[in-house]
């Protein structure tokens, strides 16, 4: 347990100038641990049967050889400490002020906290809330689902026909930009569904109503705004040779099919389960609309200050996040853009509303959870590890070693804010 003294002066709603002191022990403590991680750093023939001690490389390198660092791990473990007991949310690291770290005295440091304003928290009990339209199962909800069925069973048939959208040709390609190659523009025996936008604009266009055996040349130019750069606006010619033409067909709904793939026993049985599966469906969709339109009645009952640099942040977290489910589908970012013909600049523009939005509603959120003394349990910390290990097929213990602390520090603060959400939801008055 960490052994220090400290107090708080508020500057500014969104800041805090925290004064710490710690006895010496407690640097010395910080450099042992520092020391200890960089042993083997000191360890030479001369001297590899003695035990190297502390003591030893400081009497070569300096008594302070480890307390920059010592110091640096240090404040990083007070601060957190301070943050936690206080209930205090940073919006950005701390700014360090007036550090004195000499090896054998009291250490003391100042700091600048940077933090998410409480709000001015007004009625989240009682919100009244329009009672939700009866939920009802249409047929072409039922269609859209029989159709993904059969999508996932469609197959391919080889046609003696012009090629048409939606069909897949077998080519080979040979792109030249004045007369030279260039990278990734040539293939052979390429499969390409026409349609699919995989390739550049006017490209799948300009091979439709052709047939296997047909041989010729296309001109089509690179975009305007085209990822790499020297290729970009250019006029790109293609010599293609078509292989072969395949159109795509979906087999027939049928009880055969649904024991294929579902396991169920016929058609019958396949719609009264989409049917329930719609339903339930349909239902956490509207209980998650009357979730939404009820913080957003807090919301409107309370003053939030969300900064521009907590958007900023959280923007920057809603492009990695999109750019690592882009990347599970072996996708850039960049290039992605490219294709939806925009750009890095006006996707942060548009993620700015829901930033701010989502910001303001944790904001609140925290804010019942301190007002309502919200705790979570070590059974709702396992019952949450249990979750996520089904959610990703592992065990709960390597759930729990994916955490680089202790769960409940991960995992705690979301629980607290569902529960929080909850307790609104109970208390609203619906109708």
């Amino acid at each position: 347990m960490l052994n220090y003294t400290y107090k708080m002066e508020k500057m500014a709603r969104d800041r805090i100038k925290v004064e710490v002191t710690a006895p010496a022990a407690e640097l010395g403590s910080a450099a042992d641990a520092i020391f200890r991680d960089r042993r083997k750093e000191f360890v030479s023939p001369d001297i590899k049967r003695k035990v190297v001690t502390r003591e030893m490389v400081e009497s070569i390198y300096g008594a302070d050889m480890f307390t920059g660092d010592a110091a640096n791990k240090l404040i990083s473990e007070i601060l957190a400490d301070i943050t936690k007991k206080e209930e205090l949310t940073l919006v950005e690291n701390p700014n360090l002020l007036d550090i004195f770290a000499k090896n054998g005295e009291d250490f003391s440091f100042k700091a600048m906290l940077p933090i998410v304003p409480d709000p001015e928290l007004g009625q989240y009990k009682g919100i009244h809330l329009a009672k939700p339209e009866p939920i009802t199962i249409s047929e072409s909800d039922l269609v859209s689902v029989i159709a993904s069925l059969c999508e996932e069973s469609a197959y391919l048939e080889d046609v003696n026909r012009p090629a048409r959208e939606a069909d897949v040709v077998i080519m080979d390609y040979e792109g030249t930009l004045n007369g030279l190659g260039f990278k990734d523009g040539s293939a052979e025996n390429a499969e390409l569904t026409l349609g699919s936008h995989t390739f550049i604009p006017g490209f799948e266009e300009a091979l439709i109503g052709h047939s296997a055996g047909d041989v010729f040349d296309i001109k089509v130019p690179f975009p305007e705004d085209y990822t790499v750069k020297h290729l970009a606006g250019k006029e790109a010619t293609f010599h293609i040779v078509i292989h072969g033409v395949k159109a795509r067909y979906l087999p027939k709904f049928d009880d055969k099919l649904v024991k294929e793939k579902t396991g169920l026993n016929s058609t019958a049985e396949y719609l009264d389960h989409i049917k329930a599966s719609i339903y339930a469906q349909k239902e956490d969709a509207a209980y998650e609309k009357m979730k939404d339109e009820a913080i957003e009645a807090v919301l409107q009952n309370s003053k939030v200050w969300v900064s521009d640099k907590m958007v900023d942040i959280r923007v920057k977290d809603m492009v990695k996040q999109f750019s690592d489910q882009l990347q599970s589908q072996n996708l850039e970012l960049e290039k992605y853009l490219s294709y939806m013909g925009t750009n890095q600049e006006e996707m942060e523009k548009e993620f700015r509303g829901k930033a701010k939005k989502s910001l303001e509603y944790e904001v609140l959120l925290n804010a019942i959870v301190k007002a309502e003394n919200i705790t979570v349990s070590d059974e709702e910390i396992r019952e949450a590890l249990k979750a996520l290990a089904a959610a990703y097929g592992i065990s709960v213990v390597e759930i729990r070693n994916m955490f680089s602390g202790s769960p409940s520090d991960y995992l705690a603060p979301d629980i607290k804010k569902d529960k929080a959400m909850a307790l609104i939801m109970a208390n609203a008055i619906v109708g």
